[in-house]
Order: C-alpha cells, then sequence, then structure tokens
C-alpha cells in the first residue's frame, strides 16, 4: 500500500477549511482536474458519502467514499465504499497556529493490480501524488479565499439617510460649505 502527506499553511480561519472540505461538490471550482463531486447522502452532519470523478493526464478515476467530520479533533476521515482502487482512504487535518492554519492530507491508496509492471504503477503513483498535492494547495486557496471575502464582509458598512433639506445634507457629509456651493443643484437632489 502506498501512502501520500502533504501539507501546506496559510493565513486563515480552521473553520472555513471544515467547511470547504464538508462541501466537496465545490471542489472542481478550484481543481481542474476534479471533474465531478456530487453528494449523494448526509445521514448526519459529520457524515457524507459523496460520488468522485477526477481526471489524471486522461485517466478518468471514479469511486465513491464515505467522509466522517471528527470535530474534537478538526480532521475529516475519508474511505472508498467502492470504485477504481483496491483501497483508498486517509484523512484531512486541519490545525489552528495563531493566525495560520496548517493543513495535512495524508493519504493510503492500494491500485489492487499486482500484475502492473513497476515502470505503470511508478506512472500512476506520480499522477496522484501530484493530484494530491495540488488538492491541498486548492483546498489551502479556496479557505484563504473564504476568509478574505468573510473578513471584508465584516469590514463593509454604509451610512443610509435621508436629509429633508440642504443643512442636513451638507452636515451628513460633513461638509458645512456644500449648501453654499450649489444649492439649485443640492435642491433638486434632496427633493
Amino acid at each position: 500500500m502506498k501512502q501520500f502527506s502533504f501539507s501546506t499553511q496559510y493565513l486563515g480561519d480552521p473553520t472555513d477549511t471544515i467547511e470547504f472540505l464538508l462541501h466537496p461538490e465545490t471542489f472542481s471550482d478550484w481543481m481542474p482536474f476534479v471533474r465531478k463531486v456530487e453528494v449523494l447522502k448526509r445521514p448526519s452532519p459529520e457524515v457524507l458519502i459523496t460520488s468522485w470523478e477526477i481526471e489524471l493526464d486522461g485517466a478518468l478515476l471514479t469511486w465513491r467514499e464515505e467522509g466522517r467530520f471528527i470535530p474534537d479533533r478538526q480532521l475529516i476521515r475519508f474511505r472508498m465504499l467502492n470504485g477504481d482502487f483496491k483501497v483508498y482512504q486517509g484523512e484531512w487535518r486541519v490545525v489552528s497556529q495563531g493566525e495560520r492554519v496548517k493543513l495535512t492530507l495524508c493519504v493510503e491508496l492500494d491500485w489492487g493490480a499486482t500484475n502492473l509492471s513497476n515502470f505503470v504503477s511508478q506512472v500512476l503513483e506520480h499522477k496522484v501524488e501530484r493530484a494530491i498535492r495540488g488538492m491541498v494547495l486548492a483546498v489551502g486557496r479556496a479557505a484563504t479565499h473564504l476568509n478574505r471575502r468573510k473578513s471584508q464582509d465584516v469590514r463593509r458598512f454604509g451610512y443610509i439617510f435621508h436629509p429633508s433639506d440642504i443643512g442636513l445634507l451638507a452636515e451628513g457629509f460633513g461638509d458645512h460649505d456644500l449648501r453654499m456651493k450649489r444649492p439649485a443643484l443640492l435642491e433638486r437632489i434632496i427633493t
């Protein structure tokens, strides 16, 4: 059985990363080799059953997997239920490190094809290794994007007022000379 493990770190909130990982149907937006991920069912808030299609250099791989979120450990364990591998399982680990998040994907993979030559096996493993690394980096980018968008939403604000005369309009904009500059135009704006 072949084992892979890749990590990345980024500024963000671990909650955003977990949220993204629990909605893999959006992975194809961030990962070009993921053709389709469909959530088949969510038996509980911590468990989801998904169907996957990925393309690695022209080779289409499909499987169904169960993902299980373990909140107190901030990780998601997954295992293939059926598909193109003999064994495909692993876990996403999300660790908060102050303002940074460390994301690690650990995968165990067995092709189940003992008759494959070493060359073919190495080629397939190299493709899977690139895909797993790409997934980790893409999840990090997506979580960073979600975090930025959330922080921008928090900082947005606006003032809404409807002045009934020019004096209130000038006061609202903090410009007491405003009523003297173009009173006819300002009257048309507020009426």
